[in-house]
């Protein structure tokens, strides 16, 4: 939200204008993606998952801008003595 803003002021001073940018998704663009998956050419990526316990230490993780994909936060109970902040390979295509 800050960047947001602080362009908006910005854009006062300068010849280039900034404007809030959305994005909708047709039917067709939703079948495409579904079509993707169902082949398996298009994957999440996940670099770690955490268990809910964790979910500061995940924060954390994100603040430091190093994220190389998504983090999921999971809901079952923690397993003892598992290792829940490895890093699973990575999905490439």
């Amino acid at each position: 939200m800050g960047r947001l803003v602080s362009g908006m002021l910005l854009s006062a001073f300068v010849s280039q204008k900034r404007g809030p940018f959305t994005a909708t998704a047709s039917a067709e663009d939703v079948d495409t993606l579904r079509t993707m998956i169902e082949a398996g050419d298009l994957r999440p990526v996940i670099e770690r998952t955490y268990p809910l316990s964790e979910t500061a230490e995940a924060i954390r993780h994100v603040e430091t801008a190093h994220v190389r994909g998504k983090l999921a936060i999971s809901m079952q109970p923690a397993m003892p003595g598992a290792d829940h902040a490895s890093e699973p390979e990575l999905a490439r295509s």
